[in-house]
């Protein structure tokens, strides 16, 4: 980057960003996959969400290329409403600390 700068003569004006480093206990959180794997993605999933079933999809294909190199922690969170939250306390009681398991409502 630098010698692209140097070479068109870009001058940068602003501060660099900065990037953001954020601290998430997913230790009693449902996960799927390889625990000792190098690569976690966290999933923040609303039962009701038709977004969060793509992403689902799209983390299943990543799971299924990287197997075993990748796990998913997945936490709730139930912003459609009176109705999600639900749900998700519905999910929390339902399953052990810690369980190893997928998201059956969006195919995991």
């Amino acid at each position: 980057m630098t010698a692209y700068r140097e070479k068109n003569n870009v001058k940068v004006l602003m501060p660099e960003p900065v990037a953001s480093v954020v601290s998430i206990d997913t230790q009693d959180a449902p996960m799927k996959g390889n625990p000792d794997a190098k690569v976690t993605i966290v999933e923040f999933v609303d039962y009701r969400c038709g977004y969060c079933k793509k992403a689902a999809a799209a983390i299943g294909k990543v799971m299924e290329k990287f197997e075993g190199k990748v796990q998913v922690v997945y936490m709730d969170f139930p912003i459609l409403g009176p109705d999600s939250r639900t749900i998700a306390e519905g999910e929390a009681l339902r399953r052990k600390p810690g369980e190893i398991l997928g998201i059956p409502r969006h195919g995991l």
